[in-house]
């Protein structure tokens, strides 16, 4: 007697959903080393951004010179963002990361040599430009090597090593003393570190491509969602990297507890990369650009009224769950049209305008 059927039926994946999953998998496999080198350079800048807050108090700076410095790092970002991309096109992508990565190991090392407001802005601003530089080259290889289909949860995984990398940066803070030249060191060392993966993998760059310009206004009836959201995390971002080590102090946390506060609230920005990602694939950009917000104003508003150290930090966890989600949401939206390659110059230098002026 034959037995039933379903007696010898196997859940099976969807053809579409393996081959998306395939497809997935094999860009990735492509840019993991460019993610690599991605992951130390902003493990090295969490340290970095970090420490430089906490050296401004130590050296008894006032609040108007430090948000110069910090409004200094987004000038440089500013332009980067209008000039980088010049660098990128003449000698490569490669070659590009790697002069701007040691152009920020240099600037790591001169801060504690020569401690001056005027002169820690200038070195700001060219970190910042290189910085802006660097995110370039990384965020047109990722467009590059993605397709529509993948774009999403590609730029997700890109915003994971942000955010993880960035988190753990905070915690190196305990090895030194702030007042010395250690720290300092150890960010110079893992900025250089930054070169080896990328110097050494056997991924084809894409193509350099001239730049493309463009007024604000014809970007924005292009992209107007995608260039709305990248406006937005400017203001946030800044204000969240830039300043929060200054309020940490002022509220008197301990190094420990300041490295846990910007770990939190930085780390927790990769829980949902993936998981929006893949929905925003699913379901469209837009709806979760609109949804999400709220949730982010919600925390926001509730962090004005807490005071307890513990509730801060369960707080300041939920606001970058959420908030960290839009920029990827974002550059995802406006990239996926077909001239996307062109785009990324673009939404970084509306972005870095932005920065600059929030502190």
């Amino acid at each position: 007697m034959k037995s039933p059927d379903y007696c010898f039926r196997v859940p099976t994946i969807p053809d579409s959903s393996r081959a998306g999953l395939y497809l997935l998998f094999k860009t990735l496999g492509t840019v993991v080393s460019l993610l690599l080198s991605y992951g130390l350079l902003l493990f090295a800048n969490g340290l970095f951004s970090t420490l430089l807050g906490v050296r401004t108090q130590v050296e008894g700076f006032s609040p108007n010179i430090v948000g110069f410095i910090v409004a200094a790092y987004f000038f440089g970002l500013l332009l980067g963002g209008l000039f980088a991309a010049r660098v990128v096109t003449r000698v490569g992508h490669i070659r590009s990361f790697a002069v701007f990565a040691s152009c920020m190991s240099i600037s790591a090392l001169l801060h504690p040599m020569f401690v001056d407001p005027i002169f820690w802005m200038i070195l700001r601003m060219i970190s910042g430009f290189c910085m802006a530089g660097m995110i370039i080259v990384t965020e047109s290889w990722l467009n590059e090597a993605a397709s529509n289909k993948t774009r999403g949860q590609i730029l997700s995984f890109y915003m994971i090593t942000n955010y993880f990398a960035a988190g753990c940066g905070q915690f190196l803070l305990t090895l030194g003393d702030p007042s010395e030249y250690l720290l300092f060191s150890l960010a110079s060392i893992i900025f250089s570190l930054a070169l080896l993966p990328v110097l050494l993998t056997r991924a084809k760059a894409p193509v350099p491509m001239p730049a493309a310009r463009m007024h604000v206004w014809t970007l924005y009836r292009i992209a107007p969602l995608g260039v709305f959201g990248v406006f937005c995390c400017g203001l946030i971002n800044s204000s969240i990297h830039g300043l929060s080590p200054v309020y940490a102090t002022n509220m008197g946390f301990t190094d420990g507890q300041l490295s846990t506060f910007m770990a939190a609230m930085i780390m927790s920005g990769l829980l949902l990369q993936w998981p929006i990602g893949k929905l925003s694939d699913r379901i469209g950009r837009g709806p979760l650009l609109v949804y999400i917000p709220v949730i982010v104003a919600l925390a926001a508003f509730a962090m004005l009224y807490t005071e307890r150290y513990e509730l801060i930090l369960i707080v300041a966890m939920c606001f970058g769950t959420f908030v960290f989600t839009l920029y990827s949401l974002s550059a995802a939206t406006a990239n996926d049209a077909d001239w996307s390659r062109r785009l990324f110059p673009l939404l970084e230098r509306l972005d870095d305008a932005n920065q600059r002026a929030v502190p």
